[in-house]
């Protein structure tokens, strides 16, 4: 036996929803809570059964998948039935996923560290930073905060001071304080209105940090085997999403390690740069970029640069255009200079839901008459006069526009 594993006796079970709900008079499980997923594992029936396998009692089996903490502190485990029927009275030997539990726990301790080592980094400019949440998922954590602002440089500094504290093999100790002596210990963090009880369990990372937690945690902060920030995302504004991982020897944490790497590294050679400068090239590339689309949005305003599609039958030339958010304004500006005798221009102005549509003629065709047309046979609004028309269609009927006015124009 070990921590892991532990005999006891079923009290109670009973099927429900294709599953065994089953009561040991004592359990070991971690029901889950703050944030951590609950142990998983198995219960076996000892001793000589009733029936043998397949029957009840001695050749009961089953995969606990959930563990609910009751009202009286007892946990209900809700099980997968593997081989045969439980009885209450019966001796079970019950294990807990020892993998499970240890990558948990380092996740959780690892939380703690980093968390406090960001909170540092920005406490000491004199800002504050709050927990909202903390999840834990398969070899990953996140932790849910709030802050003015958070930079990847916060976040590099923190990551550097909590290894540091991994690497310093810290003594981690729990203690259980009463409600009425939380004003004793000013630098614990706590939420006490989501404590039920009058006992509250209360963690200590050396002198480093203080919480209130009822989570599973390693003895010592070199159990972690090392904290990485593997993602930081904003998710409206002050608050932001930080992904880590624990446990660097772990083979598959060791695979994402050189992924990123290679990934830095094809990056870093695409941009012309080196992995240890690379942030700072795409963060120079990004604001060209951005100066330069600034400089494309003025170009379009301004009109500079912009050319018609020409088409001509006869004695009469169809230039065309589809634009996007120009007013009427800069439209009659772009139009002016092609108005020569026998012309017919047509703009579209792409508005998002709708496309506008601009008609100019100085020609034998009256533009006004053509928007009407127009509007009859595509369902719009419009209308004008002969020299100019305007009207609007649904967005999905804009090219159909231009092939109805080549057929009234140039046919």
């Amino acid at each position: 036996m070990n921590e892991y594993v532990f005999q006891a006796k079923i009290v109670d079970c009973y099927p429900e929803s294709g599953a065994w709900k089953v009561k040991l008079d004592k359990s070991f499980f971690y029901p889950g809570g703050g944030g951590q997923p609950c142990d998983t594992g198995h219960v076996r029936a000892l001793g000589v059964g009733t029936s043998g396998v397949g029957g009840s009692g001695g050749g009961f089996s089953c995969r606990v998948v959930d563990v609910v903490e009751q009202k009286d502190g007892s946990q209900l485990l809700i099980c997968t039935p593997e081989t045969g029927i439980p009885e209450p009275g019966t001796t079970v030997e019950a294990s807990i996923d020892a993998g499970r539990r240890a990558m948990f726990t380092k996740l959780h301790t690892g939380e703690h560290i980093l968390f406090r080592s960001i909170q540092n980094v920005v406490e000491a400019r004199k800002e504050e930073l709050t927990l909202k949440k903390m999840e834990l998922r398969e070899h990953e954590g996140v932790i849910f905060a709030s802050a003015h602002e958070l930079t990847w440089d916060d976040l590099l500094a923190a990551e550097r001071t909590a290894n540091h504290i991994v690497h310093e093999d810290v003594e981690i100790t729990e203690r259980v304080i009463g409600r009425t002596d939380i004003h004793k210990y000013p630098l614990l963090r706590i939420k006490a209105e989501r404590i039920p009880g009058d006992k509250i369990r209360v963690l200590s990372i050396g002198d480093f940090d203080m919480s209130a937690c009822k989570g599973t945690h390693c003895k010592r902060t070199s159990e972690v085997g090392g904290i990485l920030v593997t993602a930081f995302n904003q998710a409206g504004k002050g608050n932001y999403e930080i992904r880590f991982t624990t446990d660097l020897t772990d083979l598959d944490t060791q695979e994402k390690l050189f992924t990123l790497a290679a990934e830095a590294r094809k990056a870093a050679a695409i941009a012309g740069t080196s992995p240890t400068t690379l942030a700072k090239t795409i963060g120079n590339l990004k604001e060209t970029n951005e100066q330069l689309k600034l400089q494309l949005k003025e170009f379009v305003k301004s009109g500079t640069g912009v050319t018609f599609d020409e088409k001509k039958e006869g004695d009469v030339t169809l230039y065309s255009k589809t634009l996007s958010g120009f007013d009427h304004k800069k439209i009659t500006e772009l139009v002016r200079p092609l108005l020569n005798e026998h012309t017919v221009v047509c703009v579209l102005n792409d508005t998002g839901d709708k496309t506008q549509i601009y008609l100019f003629s100085n020609s034998k065709h009256d533009a006004g008459a053509l928007m009407k047309e127009l509007m009859a046979t595509l369902g719009g609004r419009g209308g004008g006069k002969k020299e100019a028309a305007s009207g609007s269609v649904e967005q999905s009927k804009g090219n159909d526009v231009l092939k109805q006015l080549e057929q009234m124009i140039l046919a």
